[in-house]
C-alpha cells in the first residue's frame, strides 16, 4: 500500500513497512552469520581457534603471574622491613622470625634466605614440622661471591637463574632476589625459591579447569611445569648433565609424545606453520598445529620474557577433533536461524498491524493540533503495548495541558513561539563569594610507612568517610581529595548566603568524628591520627576550568590559597593537638555568637605580606 504526501513523495503504509523492514534485517543478519560462519568453519578450522585463543592464553598467563605475584610481594614486604632504621637485620633470632612469617604469608615460597654482606647466609624453608632454619656461609665459595658482587649493584626485585636443592627430594627452583639497602649502604641479599615441582602442580590445577594439558617450558627446549612432574625432577634421572640440562627435563625426557612434538623436530616455534590468519602481534600469542601418533593437536603458547633471562613458554594444548563441536553448533545455529527468519516475517506483519494503527492516530492528531484546534482533537485510546499505551497517556497529558494553555497565552503568540529556535548555553564560570576548608593528616606519610597497602587504604577510607559525611550534611561541595587531604568549598554551585556557617559546622562536626575513630582505634591498639583544618571566606571564581577534553567543575583565586595557608599554619599554632581548625577573620564575621571565636594571634602567611589576624574554631 502506497500513496502520495502533500510535496509529492512516494509514501508506503507501515504495517508493509515494518514488515519489510524487520524481516530484511532478520534475514540480512541471519543470512550473513550463517554464510560466514560455515565459510569460515568449512575452510579451516582453526578459524575458529583463532578467534578464541587470544582470550585462552591470556587467562592462563593471568593466572600464572596471580601464582608468582605473592612471592614478589613477600620479598619487596620483607626489604621493607628489613631496611627500617628501628630493625636490627644482625639479630638472627629477630630475622629467623621475620622469615618463617613470610612463609607463612606465601604458600607458593619453598623456602626465604638472607645473604649478609659478609656472606654469612640465613636460610629458613618450609619441612613437615614447620619452618627449618640454618646458618651458613659463602665466603669459601668464589662463585658465590662473584654472584654476590654483582647483585650488590642492581636495585628491585628480579627473577634469576635456575638452582638446583642441596637433596634428591625438591628438584630445581625458581628464585626471586632483591638486594637491600639502607641509606645507600649494601646490607645483603634477600632470596625467595619456588619448587618446580609446586609449579607443576599448580599447571596441573590449569590444566583442569582448562579443558586441556598446560605447560610451561623454560626456553623452548627445557620443561618447567608439566602435570607429570608434580613430584618433581629427581637427580637420578639428569645423570651427567651440566647446566639447564641438568635442572630441567628436556622435551623428550617427560613421559608426554605430544608435547615432545611440539616443534615437530626443531628448535622452536620458528621452526613451525602457524594456524592460518594473522597472528595478533599485539599479545604476541602463537599457535600451530602438528600430527602426533595419527592425530592432529592444537598448541597454544605465549613467550614471556619479564620473569628471567630465558624465555618462558606458557601454554596448552588438545586434540583438533575438540573444535569439530563448534561447526556442529553453527549448523545447529543456521537451521534454529532460517526458522527464526521465517517467524520473524510473519511476526513483523502482524505487529505491524497492531502498532500502526495507535501511531495513525497519533499522527492524525498532531496535525491537528498543529493548528491549535485543540477543542477537536479526541482523547487516544488505552493500547495493550505498554510503550504505546504510554505514548498514548503522555499525548492526552499534553493535550490537556494545553488546553489550560491556551486560556492564558494567545494563539497567535503560542504559533510564534512554535516557530522561533533556542540555543542552550553550558555553565559559565561567575564571580561568587564562598568559604573553602583544607583538611590534612599531620605526618601521614611517616604514619602510613609502618602500615601495609590495605591498612593505608582503610584509615583513608575511613577518614574520608567521616569527612564527607560532615560536608553532605551541611550541603557542602567536594572539590578534591589531595592525597590524604582535603579541599571543600560552600556557596557554590547554589547560592547559600551562610556558607560560612554551613563550613563552620561542618568542621565542628568533622572533629567531633575524627575525635570518635581516634578513641575506637586506640581501644584497638592502632595509632590514632592528627588533623589540620584550614577555613576562609573571600571572592572566587567558579565555574567550569581545564582543558576542551577535560574540565572540572572548581573554584580558583587568592582566597583558595588563604584557605590552604592557615591550614598549613595549624602545625606552628598548636602543634600537638589532635585536631586543630584555624579561621580567618573574613570567616569568623560572618559566624553568630554561637561559634568558638578564640584568637590564635597575629600570623604571617606564607606568600604574602604582613601578618593577619587568625581565630581557631577548633
Amino acid at each position: 500500500m502506497s500513496g502520495r504526501n502533500v510535496n509529492g513523495r512516494r509514501t508506503y503504509s507501515i504495517t508493509v513497512t515494518l514488515a519489510v523492514a524487520i524481516g530484511s534485517l532478520v534475514f540480512i543478519g541471519v543470512a550473513s552469520v550463517l554464510a560466514l560462519g560455515l565459510t569460515s568453519a568449512q575452510r579451516n578450522t582453526f578459524a575458529l581457534l583463532q578467534a578464541r585463543s587470544t582470550d585462552t592464553i591470556a587467562n592462563l598467563l593471568l593466572r600464572v603471574r596471580q601464582e608468582l605475584t605473592p612471592p614478589v610481594e613477600q620479598v619487596q614486604f620483607l626489604h621493607d622491613i628489613i631496611v627500617a632504621d628501628d630493625f636490627d637485620y644482625t639479630d638472627t633470632a629477630r630475622m629467623t622470625d621475620l622469615l618463617s612469617g613470610a612463609l607463612a604469608g606465601a604458600p607458593q615460597v619453598f623456602g626465604v634466605g638472607f645473604i649478609f654482606n659478609d656472606m654469612k647466609v640465613l636460610n629458613v624453608s618450609r619441612r613437615r614440622g614447620g619452618p627449618s632454619a640454618s646458618m651458613g656461609d659463602l665466603s669459601s665459595r668464589p662463585l658465590a661471591m662473584r654472584a654476590a658482587q654483582e647483585y650488590a649493584d642492581k636495585t628491585g626485585v628480579f627473577w634469576g637463574e635456575l638452582i638446583p636443592a642441596l637433596d634428591d627430594f625438591n628438584g630445581t627452583f625458581i628464585n626471586l632476589r632483591m638486594p637491600v639497602r639502607r641509606d645507600g649502604e649494601y646490607l645483603g641479599l634477600l632470596v625467595a625459591v619456588v619448587s618446580v615441582a609446586r609449579l607443576s602442580r599448580f599447571v596441573q590445577t590449569l590444566a583442569m579447569d582448562q579443558g586441556s594439558e598446560a605447560f610451561i617450558l623454560y626456553g623452548p627446549q627445557h620443561v618447567l611445569a608439566h602435570p607429570s612432574l608434580t613430584a618433581g625432577f629427581m637427580r637420578g634421572l639428569r645423570g651427567n648433565r651440566e647446566g639447564v640440562d641438568q635442572l630441567l627435563p628436556r622435551l623428550d625426557d617427560v613421559n608426554d609424545p605430544v608435547l615432545a612434538a611440539i616443534w615437530g623436530g626443531g628448535n622452536g616455534p620458528n621452526d613451525v606453520v602457524p594456524l592460518r590468519g594473522p597472528r595478533p602481534a599485539a599479545t604476541a600469542t602463537g599457535g600451530h598445529a602438528q600430527n602426533v601418533e595419527g592425530a592432529r593437536y592444537i598448541y597454544l603458547y605465549r613467550e614471556v620474557d619479564t620473569l628471567g633471562d630465558t624465555p618462558w613458554y606458557i601454554g596448552l594444548y588438545q586434540p583438533a577433533a575438540t573444535f569439530a563441536a563448534e561447526i556442529g553448533r553453527l549448523i545447529t545455529a543456521g537451521i534454529a536461524g532460517l526458522v527464526v527468519l521465517v517467524l520473524s516475517l510473519i511476526a513483523s506483519v502482524f505487529l505491524g498491524r497492531r502498532i500502526a494503527r495507535p501511531i495513525k492516530r497519533i499522527a492524525a492528531a498532531a496535525n491537528t493540533i498543529s493548528d491549535l484546534h485543540l477543542d477537536t482533537v479526541d482523547d487516544l485510546p488505552a493500547s495493550r503495548i505498554k510503550e504505546l499505551d504510554d505514548q498514548a497517556r503522555a499525548f492526552n497529558s499534553m493535550v490537556n495541558g494545553l488546553r489550560w494553555f491556551q486560556n492564558y497565552v494567545p494563539r497567535r503568540l503560542v504559533k510564534r513561539l512554535l516557530e522561533e529556535q533556542g540555543e542552550t548555553g553550558g555553565i559559565r564560570s561567575v564571580t561568587r563569594e564562598v568559604t573553602v576548608i583544607f583538611t590534612d593528616i599531620v605526618a601521614f606519610t611517616a604514619q602510613s610507612e609502618a602500615m601495609d597497602a590495605d591498612e593505608v587504604a582503610a584509615l583513608l577510607n575511613a577518614h574520608f568517610s567521616d569527612v564527607s559525611a560532615a560536608v553532605e550534611a551541611e550541603e557542602g561541595t567536594i572539590d578534591k581529595y589531595i592525597g590524604d587531604s582535603v579541599m571543600v568549598f560552600w556557596g557554590a554551585p547554589h547560592r547559600q548566603p551562610d556558607h560560612a556557617q554551613r563550613a563552620a559546622r561542618a568542621v565542628i562536626d568533622m572533629a567531633e568524628r575524627i575525635r570518635a575513630r581516634n578513641r575506637d582505634r586506640s581501644a584497638r591498639g592502632l595509632s590514632p591520627i592528627r588533623v589540620r583544618i584550614g577555613v576562609h571566606s573571600g571572592e572566587v571564581v567558579v565555574g567550569n576550568i581545564g582543558a576542551p577534553g577535560r574540565v572540572n567543575y572548581t573554584i580558583v583565586g587568592d582566597a583558595v590559597n588563604i584557605g590552604s595557608r592557615l591550614e598549613q599554619l595549624c602545625k606552628d599554632v598548636a602543634p600537638e593537638a589532635d585536631v586543630v581548625a584555624l579561621m580567618s577573620a573574613a570567616t569568623l564575621a560572618q559566624l553568630g555568637d554561637n561559634f568558638p571565636r578564640m584568637s590564635a594571634g597575629a600570623w604571617a602567611l606564607r606568600g604574602r605580606e604582613g601578618r593577619v589576624e587568625v581565630f581557631r574554631l577548633v
